[in-house]
Formats: C-alpha cells, structure tokens, sequence
C-alpha cells in the first residue's frame, strides 16, 4: 500500500486509532487557486475526555497536534496551530499544496488524486470517497462536528449527496455523504461564474430604460410657448 493512500485511509479511521467512537472534528477546506495549487484549512480534533467521552485519557491542547499527524500523517508542508474550546482539543493545518501533492490522494481504491483538472472539458472535479457504502452509518457517527468545504475557480456545476452550492463553493455537512459509492463528489467550470455580471447589467439597462421613460413622459407634459 503506497504511502499517500494509507494517508486518506488513515484520516478516515482516526477515530477507531484513538479508541473514539462520536468523539471527533472533522472541518476542511479546499480553495483551488489555480490549476497547480490549493489552500487548506483542516481543523480536526478529539472531544475532551470528560462527561464519560471515550477518548485517551492523556490527550491535551499541547499534544493533539502531533497525536493527529501520528495518526492520520497529514502533510509536513502545513503550518499547525493546536487550540481548544469548551468541547475539543483541535490542531489547526493550514497552508498552500500544489494539487498532485502525494498525500492530496484519497482512500478509495479506484481513486487518485482528490483534484483534478480536465483540459480538453475545461471541467474541475472534486472526490474524496471512502469506497466503502455499506459502513456508512456507523462509520459517520463518529464525527460529531463535521463540514467539507471546496472552492473553485469556476461556476459549481454539481454536487453530490446534500452538498449545499452557493456560488463557486460546495459544502457537505453531512459525514454520511463521505462514505457512499460516489463519496464526495463536485464539479465545475474553467470559467467563472458571470451571472451577477448580467444581472447587473439587466438592472443597469432597465433602469436606463425607465430613465427614458420618465424623461419623455415630463416631456410631453410641459406646456407649449405661446405662439405670437
């Protein structure tokens, strides 16, 4: 098994590595910059062991940035940042990757790399899928504060499961999106997304119109000089 799938693998069983069962958050981002490169923003933490949450007993704010990377060997270029609140212990990995980066590849055996770009469809496609449908109930319970974000350069054409679109970003809240056939799955366009730009200027035309309007109507209005 290479290094980068065993990676997302991994990632994805974190929680049963830690003993941890409804105990873990699971927050990322993916922002495509261009065709090379991506940043990341993961927050990925462990509840706190207290009011009888199973979780180790010796896991702190100081050390669940390293318990994560031991773990789930998330990728050495990104800066890290461990904090807490009053539910988790929580490491912060940010940073910016280039695409084909070798631990950007998810755990599905018939997947490669989480982001790919297709030059002859001028089409962005986003799947990190775990391959394995039939554990999904059980395997989603283990995040208890969970959200997939991707952004792209482009117009989202389709997401899948309950992937939520609001202009180039896609947003799945629902973990048990992540563990069915198609996973977490998006696409979109090479070419950004131009209808606020028609809209505008629908707004512009009509109100020029309206302006035109009004301005002929006052015209007609005003009273004729007197001819001598």
């Amino acid at each position: 098994m290479t290094k980068q799938r065993r990676f997302g693998i991994l990632l994805l069983l974190l929680p049963l590595l830690l003993g941890l069962t409804s105990c873990i958050r699971y927050r990322v981002e993916y922002d495509i910059v261009d065709k090379e490169h991506v940043k990341l923003n993961w927050n990925i933490g462990v509840r706190k062991p207290e009011n009888g949450v199973k979780a180790p007993e010796d896991l702190t704010v100081e050390n669940i940035c390293r318990t994560v990377v031991e773990h789930a060997q998330t990728p050495e270029e990104l800066a890290q940042a461990p904090y807490e609140d009053d539910l988790f212990y929580a490491c912060r990995f940010t940073g910016e990757l280039p695409i084909n980066h070798k631990r950007l590849i998810g755990p599905a055996p018939d997947q490669a790399q989480i982001i790919t770009y297709d030059e002859t469809r001028r089409e962005w496609t986003f799947r990190y899928s775990s391959g394995s449908g039939n554990a999904s109930t059980e395997s989603a319970n283990m995040f208890t504060d969970f959200e997939v974000r991707v952004t792209f350069p482009g117009r989202v054409l389709s997401a899948s499961g309950s992937g939520r679109i609001e202009g180039n970003t896609v947003t799945w809240s629902d973990p048990k999106d992540m563990y069915t056939d198609e996973g977490l799955r998006a696409t979109a366009s090479a070419d950004p997304d131009l209808s606020w730009l028609w809209l505008t200027l629908g707004v512009i035309a009509l109100a020029g119109v309206g302006a035109g309007i009004v301005l002929v109507a006052r015209s007609r209005r005003r009273p004729r000089p007197l001819v001598p």
